[in-house]
């Protein structure tokens, strides 16, 4: 075995791990960004879409917003996995997707769901998620509001009061385990966004104060059929 060279330093490009943390329509990206602190210089363009570097809770993530629908969702991870490799010195090594949906069995409104397994065929088959992440949502204590509020502390407007808009007349809970599912519905296509589309159908974040840079729109806008 020869001896290594004494005088060469390998030239090793660190390599930070960070969470990536999807959403899919503006105002469920608005509420993660509002609980992330944000990097110096915090965005990232790839292939029109943005990635905002940050922290939450001191924990390193990549938030970013994927467009309604499974296809949007795929791309938007595909791009993020192909971006973010240990050559540009930041590499994802898990991935979370956080926003509403609709419920049954055990959920209610207001309620915060974690599902050990999830479906993309009406239950065919099933994917676990990570092992370790579900064991640490397990340990998880927390009380959630039951009231919701117009008046976002991110908000350029900060000075607007809060205003209450629904109370939901019971005390939301946090369910760990049981099975999650999506589908598509919009027969294999991406979903456009709607120029000035709001909080729902927007191509990028609305509230928070660094969506409105002037950076190209995430997904396909709508085209007039004909």
């Amino acid at each position: 075995m020869a001896a290594a060279d004494p005088g060469y330093v390998a030239n090793v490009i660190p390599c930070e791990q960070r969470t990536l943390v999807l959403s899919a329509f503006p105002a469920e990206a608005d509420a993660v960004l509002a609980h992330t602190a944000l990097d110096a210089n915090p965005v990232v363009v790839a292939d029109r879409r943005r990635y905002y570097l940050g922290s939450i809770s001191g924990k390193k993530v990549i938030v970013a917003m994927t467009g309604i629908g499974l296809v949007n969702a795929t791309n938007t991870t595909e791009t993020a996995f192909a971006r973010f490799t240990c050559a540009s010195s930041i590499a994802i090594a898990a991935v979370m997707f956080s926003g509403v949906a609709g419920g049954a069995g055990r959920t209610s409104i207001g309620d915060v769901a974690i599902p050990a397994r999830w479906t993309l065929d009406n239950g065919a088959t099933f994917r676990g998620v990570d092992p370790g992440m579900l064991a640490t949502a397990q340990t998880l204590s927390v009380v959630l509001d039951n009231i919701n509020t117009l008046g976002n502390p991110v908000c350029l407007c900060r000075n607007v009061p809060v205003v209450r808009l629904n109370h939901l007349g019971r005390q939301p809970q946090l369910f760990v385990g049981g099975d999650g599912s999506s589908s598509d519905k919009n027969n294999g296509q991406a979903f456009p966004c709607i120029p000035n589309g709001g909080s729902v159908f927007a191509a990028n974040p609305v509230v928070h104060p660094i969506a409105h840079l002037a950076i190209p729109v995430t997904f396909s806008r709508r085209r007039d059929p004909g």
